[in-house]
Order: structure tokens, then sequence, then C-alpha cells
């Protein structure tokens, strides 16, 4: 329990609102409240959830384009980030969510 108060106060250190990065001339790796790894968790956890989510809507009432559910390890051009794979909701050009996820 000291450790993680201890973690806490240094988060807090590094995280005042004041040194937020637009606003300070040194680089803080916080938003003020979360470091931009928590944030980036944060990210993932909830993209997963909604790709759950509209996956179960579409087993409940069908896949169409708009809706459908996708993932791949590579882009559309063949190319790939090692480690990662990308994941997306509808299909159609300008109409499409994604985002890349590591593959752990």
């Amino acid at each position: 329990m000291e450790k993680l108060l201890d973690m806490k106060k240094e988060h807090t250190k590094k995280c005042k609102s004041s040194d937020l990065l637009w606003q300070s001339e040194e680089f803080c790796d916080c938003d003020g409240y979360h470091t931009w790894d928590e944030l980036y968790e944060h990210r993932i956890i909830l993209w997963k959830a909604l790709l759950s989510y509209q996956e179960d809507l579409n087993d409940e009432f069908g896949t169409n384009e708009k809706n459908r559910v996708w993932k791949s390890k590579l882009h559309f051009d063949g190319t790939m980030f090692d480690g990662w794979f990308i994941s997306g909701i509808g299909i159609e050009k300008g109409e499409q969510i994604t985002y890349h996820l590591p593959i752990n």
C-alpha cells in the first residue's frame, strides 16, 4: 500500500494541472490527471467494448456494410506494424472508424 501511495505522489508531482503539455515548456507525460499510457490503455478498453457491443448488435439484427466489425494485421496497401493489428467498424471509405491495437 505504501508503494502505491508513493507512486501516486510521484504521479501527482509530474502531472500538476499547471504543467499540462500545451501550457508548459517542459514536456509532461500526462494530461494533468492521467499519463498518456493510462489514457491509451483506457481508449483500447473502450474500443474493445464498443466492438463487442457492435458485434452483439450484428448477431441480433444482421450485419450490413455500415456497421460491420473487422480486424486485420495488414493495412489496405499491404503494410503492417509489427506487434499491432488494425480494427474497425464499417467499410465505406470516409465512413469507418479504425484504431491500431497491440496484438497482445
